[in-house]
């Protein structure tokens, strides 16, 4: 057989001699592996140039073609799989702070949503109270919620007064169980809770994330993103000072945030203003009961 010229679509440029044999030289420009544009093409390719050498058995360098095609169809398939691991971002394992309000939800939300691993999840709980940090609410609650996310919970029980060290004890703990990258928390704003958080993390040399960190302005936003992302809330405890007590029981909702937009207070209660108790949404296999 005499290769014609116009068997440049299949052969590929320039024309000489390379380890498969006469007129074949894959690294030369026009190459048929190396110049294509998605897998189906590449598979076309490959199919067509494995039908043309079996159909021409006298063309010159056939069986070190054959030999070869398997060869270069191994290093194509090989930098597809090393660009696709460079691309693959590594998970990692997280510990989430969580109080069982809005705010550790949405942190949570925002992680599922870039591809975190949350593995934990972590509620302090005072020996003085036997209720859940700041918002003295029942731990069986929290149970309840962790068991609906599917996720693990971790309750470190500590002292007001040995806070900071009985949540590091536990900490380190929980990184060799869960083997931990990084811990975050649901802090918005106030830059001393993420120094605490930092100084917390750096003591256990973890990460520390702020998935929600943004700026004191843009909390009557995050409340709307909240509502609109579909996660369902309750007010379990206000600041008396701040806000009305019959506002415990307030569902957060489009008539929630009117009202507190009209408060001289944070839209998002971070410091302190109201607490919440987060009873359903798009991440719960099932609602909560509450009452």
């Amino acid at each position: 057989m005499t290769m014609q010229r116009g068997d440049e679509r299949i052969w590929g440029r320039p024309w000489g001699w390379g380890f498969g044999g006469p007129f074949f030289r894959p690294w030369g420009f026009g190459n048929p592996f190396f110049h294509f544009s998605g897998e189906e093409k590449f598979g076309n390719r490959i199919t067509n140039l494995s039908g043309f050498a079996n159909s021409n058995k006298n063309f010159p360098g056939n069986a070190h073609f054959l030999s070869n095609l398997h060869s270069i169809i191994y290093l194509k398939c090989t930098i597809m799989i090393a660009n696709t691991i460079m691309d693959v971002k590594i998970m990692k394992q997280i510990a989430l702070s969580w109080s069982g309000g809005k705010d550790s939800c949405m942190a949570l939300h925002k992680l599922n949503s870039e591809n975190m691993k949350v593995v934990c999840l972590m509620t302090t709980v005072p020996q003085e109270t036997s209720k859940t940090f700041a918002h003295n609410e029942d731990v069986k609650k929290i149970k309840a919620q962790a068991d609906s996310l599917g996720i693990p919970i971790e309750f470190i029980h500590c002292t007001y007064d040995t806070y900071t060290d009985d949540f590091l004890k536990e900490l380190n703990r929980l990184k060799i169980e869960y083997k931990l990258d990084a811990v975050a928390f649901g802090d918005m704003y106030l830059d001393g809770h993420k120094e605490w958080g930092q100084s917390l993390a750096d003591a256990a040399e973890l990460e520390a994330f702020y998935p929600l960190w943004s700026n004191k302005s843009e909390m009557l936003h995050a409340l709307k993103r909240f509502v609109d992302t579909g996660y369902k809330a309750v007010v379990i405890k206000v600041r008396e000072d701040l806000l009305p007590p019959n506002w415990v029981g307030r569902p957060l909702n489009d008539h929630f945030i009117k009202d507190i937009s009209e408060k001289e207070v944070c839209p998002m209660g971070e410091s302190g203003e109201y607490h919440t108790f987060v009873y359903d949404g798009p991440l719960f296999k099932k609602a909560i009961s509450f009452h």
